[in-house]
């Protein structure tokens, strides 16, 4: 029996040797994906937290962002001011007539004197 063993023996190993390797392949694989997956997961959790940062301040900005309706009470003020304008500017219209009426007035006036 011992040669009968010692016959098998170099194809025990073979096979052994074969197995180990295989197992090593493997493992180094995995250990290499496993690795690129903590990269991968770390550059993830990097990308959300900056993507987390800049939401917020974007919703920052956007609570101090006036609405539709504000905007809109905003164009109706402006425009009622325009007319407000308008009819303060003819009235200092008027009043730069007469300015001019009395300046005259007075010019004349003086002139006689």
């Amino acid at each position: 029996m011992s040669d009968d063993l010692r016959a098998w023996l170099p194809a025990i190993q073979f096979v052994m040797t074969t197995v180990v390797g295989i197992y090593a392949f493997v493992a180094d694989r995995h250990r290499a994906h496993r690795d690129q997956l903590d990269a991968l997961r770390a550059d993830h959790e990097r990308r959300s937290a900056a993507l987390e940062r800049d939401v917020g301040r974007l919703e920052e900005r956007v609570r101090h962002v006036p609405t539709a309706e504000a905007v809109a009470q905003l164009t109706a003020d402006l425009r009622e001011l325009k007319g407000d304008l308008r009819g303060v500017s003819e009235r200092l219209q008027g009043l730069w007539v007469r300015l001019d009426r009395h300046e005259e007035f007075l010019q004349t006036r003086m002139m006689v004197q």
